[in-house]
């Protein structure tokens, strides 16, 4: 514990930095490590506690270095926690992103790059948007078709019938209300 969370902002890093669509290969032994920090973290964090419980001290008659420790180890244990989730999410984002772009094939270079649980994730994934997607039980479009929206913001519409009742048009900032019939 030399430098705090040096390694959890490595992991943070080596993603954030990553070009591309690509993702870096699951860092099991670093995440491990970050793991290993925030459980000596968790023990020093308990063995000031039962000193100060030993001691028979009230919370408010702690010593001020051992009140700082314990801000110190906690703040700790809360920032490594942070990257760590900021480094799943950023993973899980990617891996999002590989769905919509590259489609429902699971890449082999990408697979083994990638841990058990978030080639579990992308099947989960894929299931979901596939069930959203389904004309029975979805909205019966597939979204993953055109990912580029139109350069031009304005369409033509042509009315066919007069149906008789208000249509809400949505024009830049300001709402119009249009009666057909």
């Amino acid at each position: 514990m030399a430098v705090f969370g040096k390694t959890a902002v490595q992991l943070v890093q080596e993603v954030a930095n990553m070009d591309g669509e690509g993702l870096p290969s699951f860092k099991e032994d670093v995440v491990k490590k970050v793991l290993d920090e925030v459980d000596e973290h968790h023990k020093a964090l308990l063995n000031i506690l039962s000193t100060v419980q030993d001691a028979g001290l009230e919370w408010n008659q702690m010593e001020a270095n051992d009140a700082n420790a314990l801000m110190v180890h906690h703040e700790s244990l809360l920032r490594n926690k942070r990257l760590l989730l900021g480094y799943v999410n950023a993973r899980m984002n990617r891996i999002k992103k590989t769905r919509w772009h590259k489609g429902r094939a699971l890449q082999p270079e990408l697979k083994e790059r990638m841990a058990p649980t978030e080639q579990q994730f992308f099947r989960e994934y894929d299931k979901l948007l596939m069930e959203y997607q389904d004309p029975r039980t979805g909205v019966g479009i597939d979204l993953t078709l055109d990912m580029t929206p139109p350069k031009d913001h304005k369409i033509e519409v042509r009315v066919m019938a007069r149906t008789g009742f208000p249509v809400i048009l949505m024009m830049a900032q300001r709402l119009a209300v249009a009666m057909f019939g």
